[in-house]
């Protein structure tokens, strides 16, 4: 060798040993300097993040009395944390057997029937889901779902020989009997005295090839399916069972050994305080369609470790009312817990990194003793004509709704429609609800279009004041007929002679509200209409129809020509006009206020959840104001209040409802009130008469409007004793300026009473 050559190796020898000497050093370094470090790092384990949930807000009324509460129930959960994927099948059929001897029922989503022959069922969304997960055809039947999910979930009913014949090919002895395998494996595993039966039982557990009965197919089936639409995952437990008993608590402690990463944890969920009362406004929470957790990740609101926040498609979300609309407020913030687990897997300690904060109360411009008093007086009322009214005029009443507007504000202070439903038993009768007619899902206030009759006519008469087609003195003359037309004459309800708008407000005379959309025309009456609020949404906050007006535009839509016997159709409030009762609560709001049109709501405030500080405080808006002369609104209120008077002018088309006393609209515990108001009695196109009713009060300063509609309720008085009964609470009740008018009264009574026995 050269000793260039050997120089050569010496250096290349010696760089190589530096290199080895380096990472030697390193190493010792590492141990002797920071194993205690590292050591400490590996005791630490392995850490998982999870979300916590927060408490839903609560929903109140203007006094602060609670709505919505919350509650603790207990769920049992699943943690994939502390099990392996092989032994979850297992664990879940010795779940569901104990679940069975305490009678709970667990999570089943998959739309197929739990027993043979097998069906498809549920809702088309829910199959869509299923067809997608498993990658189906619209051909496919249930059999075939049911198959893939066994090869997904490793539900295949193997037999003796699937297993032995595994066990040959993994260790490739093919040539061995059934027989000598197992002796193989006694030999292999160094357990001579194993049975048959428990080396198969192994090998079972090994190759998770366990062997299920048809039953136990489709239960594990419909349990998995749902825990992967949960997305199951160690960051994210699944809830298998909800609302469970102690009884049952007790029992899967007691077997926390058979069930490991199964616990009972307590969560808040929401509870309904007052029943049926304002069901339709409140509205329910319930579980995330996929529909609808499909956009909340498209939203980018589901969660993740950047959002603990966000939801999971085992959470609840408002699915209608003011629980829907305020959902954000009401959500609150979850926070997070990190699950610390060692080298083995065990869990060794649990905390709260980011603590859960509940959310916002939300409330409401009801009041919940006018809210009762509208339900009770509509449902009495439809009962009393049900069992008092003759056939056609009242017998057939089956559903309505009432609003009371604030006029100083647009608050909405009471909002009933009837049927109504419990929101405490909103899930447990939903299948019945459904078939019912008339629905009680339906919230007839806000999502009913009503034609209103003569209840529209204060809205012409403001038209014809201000626009000067005639005063509040001219007079038109009704001979019963009008005969305007040689080929349309219709009818008035009686002779009324010369009247003014006044009267004619009074009596609800058709022949003088006939020559005023002869003169203005369907477009004039429409403007005012749409100005006092009708025929377009009012803004609130939960979900309305927006109502149309009689229109060329409207008949057009239909294929239909507009006619000049239209307009006199249309000024007697028929027609094409349908309105919600909220629109007409709003519009005599505007009556009452004198062209003001208030924003209506019924969110007031947002507090935080102890109602400590206020988040967001509603202010009265006026959305639009009619400019007329004082002059026209007098006229049109004087015309208002003699349809509630029996007096020198005559009986008013509601007088009965007001007591009957000459001179007054309404005298009660010593108080005089005077009431504006309006009766209206709608054809229905059947054969028969809803019946509409619409005040104010007190005329002269006003401070509530109410609008009534009793479908099949015959004429608009009918309604009438529904919108007195909300003025009695809203005036005299606890909450009302004349409730110590109201005890004084009672007490004078009863003194006098007592002086008389």
């Amino acid at each position: 060798m050269y000793p260039t050559e050997r120089k050569r190796y010496i250096i290349l020898g010696a760089a190589v040993g530096a290199v080895f000497l380096f990472f030697v050093v390193v190493m010792m370094l590492t141990q002797l300097r920071d194993g205690e470090e590292y050591a400490h790092q590996a005791a630490q384990g392995i850490s998982i993040t999870q979300q916590t949930s927060a408490a839903r807000g609560e929903i109140v009324d203007a006094t602060g009395k609670a709505f919505t509460g919350n509650t603790t129930i207990c769920n049992i959960t699943i943690d994939s944390n502390y099990f392996t994927e092989q032994e979850l099948n297992p664990l879940l059929l010795t779940l569901t057997a104990l679940c069975r001897d305490y009678g709970c029922e667990w999570r089943d989503e998959l739309p197929i029937s739990t027993e043979a022959p097998y069906t498809f069922t549920g809702e088309e969304a829910a199959l869509r889901a299923l067809r997608s997960k498993l990658q189906l055809s619209e051909a496919a039947t249930p059999e075939d779902a049911l198959y893939w999910l066994r090869e997904l979930y490793n539900l295949n009913d193997y037999t003796d020989t699937d297993v032995l014949d595994r066990l040959r090919s993994r260790n490739k002895i093919e040539d061995l009997s059934d027989a000598e395998a197992l002796d193989w494996l006694r030999n292999y595993r160094k357990t001579p005295d194993a049975t048959d039966e428990e080396l198969i039982s192994s090998l079972r557990t090994q190759y998770r090839m366990y062997r299920y009965t048809q039953e136990e197919q489709r239960l594990l089936a419909g349990i998995r399916y749902t825990m992967t639409q949960s997305e199951f995952s160690s960051y994210n437990p699944y809830t298998f069972a909800t609302d469970i008993s102690d009884a049952l608590l007790a029992a899967v402690k007691e077997s926390s050994s058979r069930l490991p990463g199964v616990d009972g944890v307590t969560v808040p969920v929401r509870t309904y305080l007052t029943g049926s009362l304002a069901s339709h406004v409140l509205g329910v929470t319930g579980s995330i369609s996929s529909e609808e957790y499909n956009k909340l990740k498209e939203a980018e609101k589901t969660y993740s470790l950047s959002n603990p926040s966000g939801y999971r498609i085992s959470d609840t979300l408002g699915k209608s009312g003011i629980e829907r609309v305020m959902e954000d407020e009401l959500r609150g913030q979850n926070g997070l817990r990190t699950v610390v687990q060692d080298q083995e897997g065990n869990v060794i300690r649990v905390e709260e990194t980011v603590e859960a904060v509940p959310g916002h109360t939300v409330q409401l411009t009801l009041v919940q003793s006018v809210q009762a008093a509208a339900q009770k007086a509509l449902a009495d009322r439809i009962s009393y004509l049900n069992n008092n009214a003759p056939a056609t005029r009242g017998k057939e009443a089956e559903a309505g709704a009432v609003v009371a507007i604030d006029v100083k504000t647009g608050g909405v202070i009471a909002m009933a429609s009837y049927p109504d439903y419990s929101l405490e038993e909103y899930y447990q009768t939903y299948s019945e609800m459904v078939q019912q007619s008339p629905s009680p899902l339906l919230n007839r206030a806000t999502q009913g279009l009503y034609t209103v009759g003569s209840t529209y006519k204060p809205a012409v008469s403001l038209a014809a004041l201000d626009t000067g087609t005639v005063t509040a003195a001219d007079r038109i003359s009704c001979t019963g007929r009008y005969t305007y037309y040689r080929d349309y004459q219709p009818v008035c309800e009686g002779v009324h002679g010369p009247i003014n708008v006044i009267d004619a407000l009074r009596v609800s005379c058709n022949i003088f509200f006939y020559d005023m959309g002869r003169r203005m025309g369907i477009e004039t009456i429409n403007e005012y209409s749409y100005s006092l609020g009708l025929g377009h949404a009012t803004g609130i906050e939960i979900p309305e129809l927006a109502g149309q007006l009689s229109s060329p535009e409207t008949r057009a839509a239909i294929g239909e020509d507009w006619y000049d016997s239209y307009d006199l159709q249309s000024a007697i409030g028929q027609l094409d006009n349908q309105f919600t009762i909220l629109q007409m609560a709003s519009y005599t709001a505007t009556l009452a206020s004198r062209g003001q049109r208030m924003q209506v709501h019924l969110v007031d405030k947002i507090w935080d959840y102890n109602m400590q500080n206020v988040l967001y405080e509603a202010q009265p808006t006026v959305v639009e104001t009619i400019e007329a002369d004082d002059s026209t609104w007098a006229a049109i209120q004087e015309g208002m209040t003699r349809s509630c008077y029996n007096d020198n002018y005559g009986r008013g088309t509601s007088f009965g409802a007001w007591g009957n006393t000459r001179g007054k609209t309404w005298s009660m515990y010593g108080v005089d009130i005077v009431v504006a108001g309006k009766t209206g009695s709608p054809q229905r196109g059947d054969g028969l008469v809803n019946s509409c009713f619409i005040c104010y009060a007190p005329a002269d300063d006003p401070q509530i409007a109410v609008a009534v509609i009793i479908e099949k309720g015959y004429e608009g008085d009918r309604a009438a004793p529904v919108a007195k009964a909300v003025l009695e609470e809203y005036f005299f009740g606890e909450d009302g300026i004349y409730h110590q008018n109201k005890l004084d009264y009672l007490a004078r009574q009863s003194a006098s009473q007592s002086e008389a026995e």
